[in-house]
């Protein structure tokens, strides 16, 4: 078969191409957009189907070249084919990284840091707010800002009308009255107050007891921590982690691996778990509420429902609104 010039001129492209894109192979540059790639390679493989189709009418080196010019252009194809999912999975991380960042962002302003550090924490209500350090200084929340109260205690609790009571390290009890402390006879190792006619406590034996107006009246049980609603709603864990809810026949189990609840009222209560997780009760158990920023060794929530956390590194944390 005798060539014509308008096949020896597309041969001559053909072979341009080919050293065009093996250039921009090796130097990683695209040629051309994906669609005239494609029909670049076709016109490509229709010739190559040509001449193998027909190997007896063309030389033996362009059919040979033929296979080439497919075999590279198949590879760049690939190439593309691979870059192209390269940056939609770099697309894709990207968007998860920023839907990441924007809940985290969610989150910081739903859980404000506030500045200071504290051991522990207590809620009455959104204006009653006191906390514990490391070294036992006793702070209330006043306004923006922490104030330090004189003394030192191992652990203080706050109702919903402002009562303040309090245990130091040696179990002995204190109520606030006023601008000083009043010793209250009794030994206690922990102390909760819902308000003036609702506090309870657990001594050193981890015996639950409660407060008359007079002295203090033994619960049974055994339990590590308790606490009380300004409804009188009471709530307890024991050391095995087991939460009770006090009712009219004593105490009913309600969850397990509960290490410590919060009672603001009967609506509103938060526990801390096992891992140093937050939860709320919802009625009949306690589910999850979504706190990343790390461990948990109090929350405490107030009557109106506003909850303020302290985390194992003794920073403190207040959810945004109620």
């Amino acid at each position: 078969m005798t060539r014509t010039s308008q096949d020896i001129r597309s041969s001559g492209n053909r072979v341009r191409y080919l050293a065009a894109l093996a250039v921009s192979a090796t130097l990683g540059w695209p040629l051309a957009p994906a669609v005239a790639q494609t029909s670049a390679c076709a016109q490509v493989q229709a010739d190559d189907q040509q001449k193998s189709q027909q190997p007896a009418a063309y030389p033996p080196h362009e059919v040979a070249a033929a296979r080439n010019r497919l075999s590279a252009c198949q590879q760049e194809r690939e190439r593309q084919a691979q870059q192209s999912r390269a940056e939609q999975e770099r697309a894709r991380r990207e968007a998860r990284a920023q839907a990441q960042r924007e809940r985290q962002q969610a989150l910081a302003a739903q859980w404000p840091l506030v500045p200071g550090l504290l051991r522990s924490i207590s809620v009455g209500a959104a204006q009653h707010v006191w906390g514990v350090n490391a070294d036992g200084f006793i702070f209330k929340r006043s306004g923006p800002a922490w104030q330090q109260v004189p003394g030192q205690m191992r652990q203080v609790s706050v109702g919903a009308d402002g009562t303040v009571w309090a245990v130091n390290p040696s179990g002995v009890i204190y109520r606030r009255d006023g601008a000083s402390w009043t010793i209250v006879p009794g030994r206690l190792r922990q102390i909760s107050v819902g308000s003036a006619q609702h506090v309870w406590g657990v001594n050193a034996e981890n015996i639950p007891f409660r407060w008359d107006g007079r002295g203090w009246q033994q619960i049974g049980g055994t339990l590590s921590m308790v606490s009380v609603g300004s409804d009188g709603t009471v709530m307890a864990t024991d050391p095995l982690g087991t939460a009770y809810r006090f009712t009219p026949q004593g105490w009913q189990a309600i969850a397990s691996g509960i290490a410590q609840v919060a009672v603001g009222s009967a609506s509103h209560i938060v526990a801390v778990n096992s891992n140093g997780f937050l939860q709320r009760w919802t009625g009949t158990g306690f589910a999850p509420i979504n706190f990343p920023f790390g461990r948990l060794s109090s929350a405490g929530v107030g009557a109106d429902g506003k909850i303020w956390l302290t985390t194992t590194d003794d920073r403190i944390f207040e959810r945004a609104g109620p």
